[in-house]
């Protein structure tokens, strides 16, 4: 049996309960499915209008997920739409990102007095665990703040494209790892398309423009240094779940921010109050400001809770079409406009997202294949899979030496 046929037989595992076949004689040779009499399978081959039902209609976990990742990215939206719509009135990009860190951990102390989420206390371990993401956390928010300030949603949604290059760079540069030329080949459309949404000289704003580009940075540069130290849990116990992780990140941010907001805008606001202009309605402001810190809670619920539950690719594409999804609401129902050579760029830069995610998958596609082959390719012992045969009455594949003592029987 060559590789392709061995890597391509369903009998090879694909998980990980297996089934050892001890190959020490050489006239031993496995097959893949007998369709002997002697397994006496019976197929059927009338599907039941039931079995037709649960094909058409999706299951109960589909439309869980679904609703899910809708609740994203409307959350996300609006979270960004209403950032823009305070940050118009109200021009305090410290004291926006201060008030979310510390309704964050108001709506979680809520969630848990109300027994939706358990808070673990607070210990030195999990201060190790959060307090670098509270750092990534406070440069990442306040400079997308400031950002969000001077350029629209679309603009930095469209920066934000941009991590992929970032993330490429710092594993190459401090872990030297290598990537495909596919991979290097799809970074061009992003970054061309970045150059088209960057060309209109009218709305163009160069501290907007470096304040996108480094909170962008500043995040990739996040889920790099998770996923390479913090990812490393010794048990189930010391793991922390998605709220005690927000919670505490949060409640470290807004602590540590507190003395720069103190001296950038609280002691002014403690002693003058708000200051606005004369025609911004004082109470739309707060309530904006107030929607703003639901939807900022609930896109962070969102995402870490479909974080647990998809695996990173599945992850990354649905990241993809929330960007897609933001600008597509910004641009219907908050009239953001774009000019066309914009409109051009945003669509290239969304053609480069796909292409390296795609890139990205056959790579790591590929690596498994390799993986797999040298592993496989001159097994001593032959591994069989049960995930096959479950359905078929418990049975296995017969080897030619247990058929031909059951003929000597």
């Amino acid at each position: 049996m060559n590789y392709k046929e061995y890597i391509d037989s369903p009998t090879l595992s694909e998980a990980s309960t297996l089934i050892n076949i001890d190959d020490s004689s050489d006239d031993v040779t496995l097959t893949n499915y007998d369709i002997h009499k002697k397994l006496d399978i019976k197929i059927n081959t009338q599907n039941s209008i039931k079995d037709v039902l649960n094909n058409i209609i999706p299951s109960k976990e589909t439309l869980k997920l679904g609703l899910l990742i809708l609740g994203w990215y409307c959350s996300s939206a609006l979270h960004s739409n209403f950032s823009k719509k305070v940050l118009k009135q109200y021009k305090h990009p410290v004291t926006m990102t201060y008030i979310q860190f510390i309704s964050v951990v108001l709506y979680n102390l809520i969630s848990h007095l109300l027994r939706f989420t358990e808070l673990r206390p607070l210990s030195k371990y999990i201060i190790k665990q959060t307090l670098p993401i509270s750092l990534f956390q406070i440069g990442g928010h306040l400079l997308n703040s400031y950002s969000l300030s001077l350029v629209s949603v679309n603009f930095v949604q469209t920066i934000k494209a941009l991590s992929p290059l970032y993330i490429i760079c710092i594993y190459r540069v401090l872990y030297h790892e290598k990537y495909s030329k596919q991979t290097y080949l799809s970074l061009i459309p992003l970054i061309f398309g970045v150059m088209l949404v960057c060309f209109n000289k009218s709305t163009f704003n160069i501290v907007g423009f470096m304040c996108a580009s480094i909170s962008c940075f500043i995040f990739a540069a996040q889920n790099v240094f998770t996923k390479k130290v913090l990812s490393g849990y010794k048990s189930k116990e010391e793991k922390l779940d998605k709220f005690n992780v927000l919670f505490y990140f949060s409640l470290q941010a807004s602590i540590i921010l507190t003395p720069w907001w103190l001296k950038v805008d609280g002691y002014n606001i403690m002693k003058n109050g708000l200051e606005i202009d004369n025609d911004v309605d004082k109470n739309r402001l707060l309530l904006n400001l107030f929607i703003n810190t639901i939807f900022n809670f609930f896109q962070s619920c969102f995402a870490f809770t479909l974080i647990h539950r998809v695996n990173p690719v599945t992850y990354s594409i649905t990241g993809l079409v929330k960007r897609i999804f933001v600008i597509t609401i910004t641009i219907i129902f908050f009239g953001d406009s774009v000019t066309f050579i914009q409109g051009i760029g945003i669509i290239i830069t969304f053609i480069g997202l796909f292409l390296y995610n795609n890139a990205r998958n056959k790579a790591k596609n590929e690596n498994i294949k390799d993986i797999l082959k040298e592993k496989y390719s001159k097994p001593s012992r032959r591994t069989f899979s049960l995930r096959h045969f479950i359905n078929y009455n418990n049975s296995l594949p017969y080897s030619n030496k247990e058929i031909s003592n059951e003929k000597i029987l």
